[in-house]
Parts: C-alpha cells; sequence; structure tokens
C-alpha cells in the first residue's frame, strides 16, 4: 500500500514539473495596435489588416492578419499571421473594440 501512495506521488509531481515548465514555453502576445483605420501592427509587423476568416468565439477571438494589400504586388502567395486572444487578457473595452472591428469586416 505504501509502495502505491508513494507512486502516486511521485507521478503527480513529475505532471506538476512538466506543466510548470511547459506553460514556460508558451509564447505571450506583446504588442497589438488597431488603428482607428483598421491597420494593425503586431509584433514586428506593421499595417496588417484583418482576413475575412478572423472569428469572434465564447472565450476569446481568433485573429487572422495579413499584410496591407497595397503594399503587396502577389496577394496569393502572402503569409497569413494566426493569433489568439483570450477574452481575459485585454480589458473589456479593447475586447470589445476588437469585436467591433472583426464583425465589420
Amino acid at each position: 500500500m505504501d509502495s502505491r501512495l508513494f507512486f502516486l506521488v511521485l507521478v503527480t509531481i513529475c505532471v506538476f514539473v512538466v506543466l510548470v515548465n511547459s506553460r514556460k514555453n508558451i509564447s505571450k502576445l506583446n504588442k497589438l495596435v488597431l488603428y482607428p483605420n483598421g491597420l494593425i501592427d503586431f509584433e514586428h509587423d506593421i499595417n496588417l489588416s484583418l482576413h475575412l476568416n478572423s472569428r469572434i468565439g465564447w472565450f476569446g477571438c481568433w485573429l487572422i492578419l495579413k499584410k496591407d494589400e497595397n503594399s503587396l504586388l502577389n496577394n496569393k502567395n502572402q503569409q497569413l499571421i494566426k493569433v489568439y486572444i483570450s477574452k481575459n487578457s485585454v480589458s473589456d473595452v479593447d475586447y470589445s473594440r476588437l469585436s467591433r472591428h472583426i464583425l465589420q469586416n
């Protein structure tokens, strides 16, 4: 009986350590700026716009960002940036503004 308890405690500690270490590897959003004209600056990319497939969900929103169409000659080969923003990670005012912008898109 004691060996089962020891094994259970050991497994629980190992799972806890793995979970704590895996949370360190999650990249966090450092900078996202939504301008009144609809353009977005994300991290080091500037003049991005929302793709039509950006969505609002129950717990957050999925942004698909693309380079501004005026700055690219070939829009078919452009690379899209996908970002998930949790509802709790920004203020209510900022989340509503972002949601309105997605709905207008």
